[in-house]
């Protein structure tokens, strides 16, 4: 058995090095050794990463993000990474602003549409809302990021910023979504990330204001292709984002359910950076 030298990471604040061995790798999940910055200097690009991790501390450290945000109101203790982006995930959580540190930007809620995550009707996000707008802590508000496609016509998103009969408008300063890709299914790779953008495009067209893809990932459950595939996807679609006028912000999301085949990781099990974290990070 071989051994290669790559960088790793202690639970120390500073990287090390360790000898591991080279052909323990899976080969989807070549670990690069290259130096990284001290943070990615990309400011739309930022890591989404459970606070429930283990191991986050460590995955963080290896990505060196400038911003983050964890699906909590509160950051992951002994993380350091300059932003962190709170959350107020669904109703369970409105008790938390009492406790929360003042932030400039607030996430709203995660996924209410979908049973398994905030569960939430529009009726219910709306009458909350307000609670939220009214706190000092918050200067810019993030929409409720729904599962469904933000620029559904009389979808979620639509009846929620249209006040749904509740006679106001919901201050809202910039839209959140979640999407996931299979970049080989039913088109090739550029197609995939032209529909994308159509998406992104026809919802600006509706709101007129900043996005933040605040999940983006891999659906390795429909169609054939592979690791390249996907890395073409990231390659191409991040650099549309980073060429927007109105994509404010991007996370791609690591170890996705909709990935079992765990194509759109970008750490190892480990919390080494596979070859697709290595490209997100720079």
């Amino acid at each position: 058995m071989s051994n290669d030298s790559f960088k790793i990471y202690d639970t120390d604040e500073q990287p090390v090095f360790k000898s591991v061995p080279s052909d323990s790798i899976i080969p989807a999940f070549r670990v690069w050794d290259a130096d990284l910055p001290m943070y990615n200097t990309n400011p739309k690009r930022g890591a989404v990463l459970s606070s429930l991790d283990p191991l986050s501390r460590v995955k963080l450290l290896a990505m060196n993000p400038g911003v983050y945000y964890n699906w909590s109101s509160y950051r992951t203790p002994s993380v350091l990474v300059p932003q962190y982006i709170p959350i107020i995930w669904g109703a369970s959580s409105m008790d938390n602003i009492a406790t929360m540190d003042a932030s400039e930007v607030v996430l709203g809620f995660n996924e209410p549409d979908k049973s398994n995550q905030a569960n939430m009707t529009v009726s219910e996000c709306l009458t909350l809302w307000p609670q939220i707008e009214a706190s000092p802590k918050f200067s810019k508000l993030g929409s409720p990021s729904f599962a469904q496609r933000p620029n559904t016509s009389g979808g979620y998103l639509e009846d929620f910023m249209d006040g749904d009969g509740f006679g106001y408008v919901p201050r809202v300063d910039f839209i959140t979504m979640h999407r996931y890709v299979p970049p080989g299914y039913n088109g090739s790779v550029d197609e995939r990330v032209e529909r994308f953008m159509t998406i992104i495009n026809e919802t600006y067209d509706l709101y007129g204001l900043p996005i933040w893809v605040t999940e983006i990932g891999i659906d390795s459950t429909v169609g054939s292709y592979d690791v390249d595939d996907t890395i073409d996807f990231m390659t191409k679609i991040t650099a549309e984002f980073d060429s927007s006028d109105y994509v404010e912000k991007y996370f791609w999301k690591s170890e996705a359910v909709s990935d079992p085949a765990g194509l759109g990781d970008l750490w190892t099990e480990d919390g080494k950076l596979t070859e697709l974290g290595r490209l997100y990070s720079v």
